[in-house]
C-alpha cells in the first residue's frame, strides 16, 4: 500500500476537505489506509496499556493471595501437593522452610518433576515407591523410553527413584528399606512374583488361610486358548486390539463364580491390557451388571470409542422420562462389577481378579505386556484367586511370561479347560472348554448329576 510523506499528506487531506471525490483513486485509498492505521494504532496502544493494568493487577492479587497462603501454610503440620503443585507454587514454598520431603509413588515421578522438590531448605527426602511397577508416563516413547533403542540416551521415563535404587550395579549409594512381607495374595500367587521379581519376599501368616473359590477347583489357572485377537486394523473399537472369545469366556467365568453366592460382584475385578478390550467388556457385561469404571479408564476407553450408528426410531416406542425411569430401576437392580486396564489398577486390588491378556497372535506379538513392570502388576493384585485367560504360546517367549507359565505348569494350573465342581457332587469333575460350557455342564451353580437337594 501506498504511503505519504508528511507534505503529501498535507496537501491531500486539504484536498479531501474541499471535495474528496476530486482525489484520484490512488490518493483516496492510500488516504483510507492512512485513516485505518491510525485507529487501529490507537486501539492497540490503548489494549496495550489494559493489558499491562491487568498483569500489574494480576500480579498484586498473586502476591496477596501468596502471602496468605505463605501464611496459612507456615502454620501447618503436613502439606500435601503433588509435583505439579509444588513446582506452580515454588516461591510460596521455599518461604515455608521445608526439611522433609516425603514423595508416595516415586517410581512414577519423572525425575525433571522430583528436582522441583530440592528446595534449599530440605535437609531429608523420603521416596516410597516400587521401580518394578509402573514407570513414568511420556508422549515419545519411541524417542526417549528406556525400552526403544532410540530413547536409551535419553531415558527419560526412568525416575530418581529407580535410578537412586542402582538396581543395574547392586551397588546402593543411598539408604534403602524394602518392606518384605506381603498381607495381600495367597502364597500360589505370590510365588509368581517372588520367583521372578522379589526373592526376597516372604508370605505373613494370615495369607495361608485365605478361603478357597467355590465352584473352582483351582484357585490360581491359566486358561490356554489358540482364538485369534481382533487387530485393529478391522476397525471396530478404534486402534485398541480384542479379543471377542475371551469377552465371552470372561463373561461366563464372572457370573459362575458370583452364582456360587459366596463372592459379591464388588470383590470382583475384570482386568485387561487394552481399551478396546475394556470397551467389548463393558458392553457385554452391562447386560448382567453395573459396571464401574475408574476416570482414567473412562478416558481411555472414549479415546478409542467410534460412532456408533443410532438406534432405529421404531424399535423405541416408550417416552423418554418413562424409559429412563425404567433404566435407573434395572440399574438398581444390578450388581456392581469394576472392569479397569492393567495400568489404572495399580495400588489396587480384589479377592478374585480374572484377567483377558487379549494378545493371540501367529508371529507372537505382545507388545507392551512384555515389560516386567506391567507383568508385575497383572500378577499381584489378587487376594484369593486369580485366572488368566489368554493364549499361553503367544506369551511363552517372554522371558518373565516363560518363568510364570513353567510354574503354573509344575502346580498343574493350565490348562485348555477350567475344572469346576458341584457344591452336592464335590467328586464330581466338570470341565468347560468354550463360554456356554458354564450354563450347560454347571447350571445353577449344580451340575448335571440326578440331585435332590
Amino acid at each position: 500500500m501506498e504511503s505519504f510523506t508528511s507534505s503529501k499528506l498535507e496537501t491531500v487531506l486539504s484536498l479531501a476537505k474541499k471535495n474528496i471525490y476530486h482525489l484520484e483513486f490512488q490518493d483516496r485509498t492510500a488516504l483510507v489506509n492512512h485513516w485505518t492505521n491510525e485507529i487501529t494504532g490507537n486501539i492497540m496502544r490503548n489494549m496495550s496499556d489494559s493489558l499491562q493494568d491487568i498483569e500489574n493487577s494480576q500480579t498484586t492479587i498473586s502476591l496477596v493471595h501468596e502471602d496468605v497462603n505463605r501464611r496459612i501454610l507456615g502454620a501447618a503440620d503436613v502439606i500435601g501437593l503433588t509435583t505439579t503443585s509444588l513446582a506452580k507454587n515454588a516461591s510460596v514454598l521455599r518461604s515455608v522452610n521445608a526439611k522433609v520431603v516425603v514423595c508416595k509413588e516415586a517410581a512414577e515421578v519423572l525425575e525433571a518433576h522430583m528436582l522441583s522438590t530440592f528446595m534449599p531448605s530440605v535437609q531429608h527426602l523420603i521416596l516410597i515407591g516400587d521401580h518394578e511397577q509402573l514407570r513414568p508416563q511420556i508422549r515419545s516413547y519411541d524417542l526417549f523410553s528406556i525400552k526403544s533403542n532410540q530413547g536409551k540416551r535419553y531415558q527419560l521415563d526412568r525416575s530418581l527413584f529407580k535410578r537412586l535404587a542402582g538396581q543395574s550395579t547392586g551397588q546402593h549409594r543411598i539408604p534403602i528399606t524394602q518392606l518384605n512381607i506381603q498381607r495381600r495374595m495367597r502364597p500360589k500367587i505370590s510365588r509368581l512374583i517372588r520367583n521372578t521379581l522379589y526373592p526376597k519376599l516372604v508370605d505373613h501368616p494370615d495369607t495361608k488361610s485365605l478361603p478357597n473359590v467355590p465352584g473352582m477347583r483351582k484357585n490360581v489357572f491359566w486358561y490356554h486358548h489358540t482364538n485369534p485377537e481382533a487387530s485393529p486394523q478391522d476397525g471396530t473399537e478404534g486402534k485398541s486390539h480384542s479379543n471377542d472369545f475371551e469377552v465371552q469366556m470372561t463373561s461366563a467365568l464372572v457370573r459362575h463364580i458370583i452364582q456360587q453366592g459366596v463372592y459379591k460382584s464388588s470383590e470382583i475385578v475384570v482386568l485387561t491390557p487394552y481399551a478396546g478390550q475394556l470397551r467389548k467388556l463393558q458392553r457385554a457385561l452391562s447386560r448382567s451388571f453395573e459396571v464401574i469404571l475408574s476416570q482414567a479408564d473412562k478416558v481411555t476407553r472414549a479415546s478409542t470409542q467410534l460412532e456408533e450408528a443410532r438406534p432405529k426410531l421404531q424399535s423405541n416406542h416408550l417416552p423418554h422420562q418413562r424409559r429412563d425411569s425404567e433404566q435407573s430401576m434395572q440399574r438398581k437392580h444390578k450388581q456392581v462389577l469394576r472392569i479397569a486396564t492393567i495400568d489404572n489398577f495399580q495400588g489396587e486390588e480384589a479377592k478374585v481378579v480374572i484377567i483377558s491378556l487379549v494378545r493371540s497372535n501367529m508371529i507372537k506379538s505382545v507388545r507392551f505386556l512384555k515389560t516386567t513392570n506391567r507383568i508385575n502388576i497383572l500378577l499381584s493384585r489378587a487376594k484369593h484367586s486369580m485366572y488368566l485367560i489368554g493364549n499361553a504360546d503367544t506369551y511363552a517367549h517372554i522371558p518373565m511370561w516363560s518363568k510364570v507359565l513353567n510354574m503354573l505348569k509344575e502346580a498343574n494350573a493350565i490348562g485348555s479347560a477350567f475344572s469346576l465342581y458341584c457344591p452336592q457332587h464335590q467328586d464330581t469333575d466338570i470341565l468347560v472348554s468354550q463360554p456356554e460350557d458354564f450354563e450347560f455342564y454347571s447350571p445353577n451353580r449344580g451340575c448335571r448329576e440326578m440331585c435332590d437337594r
